[in-house]
């Protein structure tokens, strides 16, 4: 493993207010730890769309970014609907799968690019899709094995944690005007009780500006300043 894991770690939490660049952190870690161009595929109003994308090899980053724009990333054609339907992990071997009788479509297109393989690991938050996280490999990379599978589901797992925050936060934002607009103090925090909102109110009683408290444990944030 190239990246450290605190080291990803570590960029998110202090992104964790960021969807987008949650994301690309995501993508970023993925491609570092399995040596492969990987892309974060989020779900959204009931459809998927590409998120981010990243590689270090750019031969290989163009190679699937140019895959992910012809082939349908959501539908019965998709070959991501599976993984996310089912919330399971896939490992697909391109050149090795049975079709029956026609090849997909995209299986076609993949093999034009030489795509030969694709780590798939659905990002679920509780019975929520929230997207995926895939990797590919070339016919000239090493072959993907089930461990390089399981070090991704390792990344998509703290992706998932980061990603549902931001996007909770994002969801509240929404409403910030009229949460600010209100006299009494509103907070909000993750499932980790890490604070995602911090109002005007809150400013006022606590005396911590919302830059201040944004990204930390609201127990400890209460605690060290008021226990």
């Amino acid at each position: 493993m190239v990246l450290a894991q605190p080291n990803y770690l570590a960029q998110m939490s202090r992104s964790s207010h960021d969807v987008a660049a949650i994301m690309t952190l995501g993508a970023q870690a993925a491609a570092v730890t399995s040596s492969s161009a990987a892309a974060v595929l989020v779900r959204q109003s009931g459809r998927t769309r590409l998120g981010a994308l990243h590689d270090e090899d750019v031969g290989r980053r163009e190679t699937f970014a140019a895959a992910l724009g012809v082939v349908p990333l959501d539908g019965p054609a998709s070959p991501f609907s599976t993984a996310l339907d089912s919330g399971q992990n896939a490992l697909l071997g391109i050149d090795g799968l049975a079709f029956g009788d026609a090849r997909p479509e995209w299986a076609s297109h993949f093999d034009r690019l030489g795509i030969v393989a694709l780590g798939i690991t659905p990002l679920i938050a509780g019975d929520r899709a929230l997207g995926l996280l895939v990797t590919a490999r070339l016919g000239t990379d090493d072959r993907m094995s089930t461990e390089d599978l399981a070090e991704q589901a390792t990344v998509a797992s703290h992706l998932t944690t980061f990603l549902d925050t931001a996007t909770a936060l994002t969801q509240m934002r929404q409403s910030s005007l009229v949460v600010d607009a209100m006299p009494d103090a509103i907070i909000g925090f993750s499932r980790d009780r890490e604070v995602i909102l911090w109002n005007a109110g809150a400013e006022r009683m606590y005396e911590i500006t919302e830059q201040e408290a944004l990204g930390r444990k609201l127990d400890d944030l209460i605690t060290t300043e008021y226990g």
